[in-house]
């Protein structure tokens, strides 16, 4: 069911660059076609998981400064 709900947001919503964030809030992987070179389809970096450090923003600096609890917890990579 989540299988179809989502392909029929990404048809709906064509365009709008939701689609990444419906895989990544949904915990699942983006397979990308054609990412560095057409021969390479089955290449590792034509996969993003979820919890990939390159997926996941920074934490705004002016969040970390307004709220204190937060000081040091800054996502991994930034």
């Amino acid at each position: 069911l989540l299988t179809q709900i989502l392909a029929e947001r990404r048809r709906e919503l064509m365009f709008e660059g939701q689609f990444f964030f419906d895989l990544m809030r949904n915990g699942i992987t983006m397979q990308r076609n054609f990412c560095n070179d057409p021969l390479e389809i089955t290449s590792p970096q034509c996969s993003l998981s979820a919890t990939d450090p390159k997926t996941i923003a920074p934490i705004p600096q002016a969040e970390i400064s307004a709220n204190p609890s937060l000081a040091g917890q800054q996502n991994q990579g930034y």
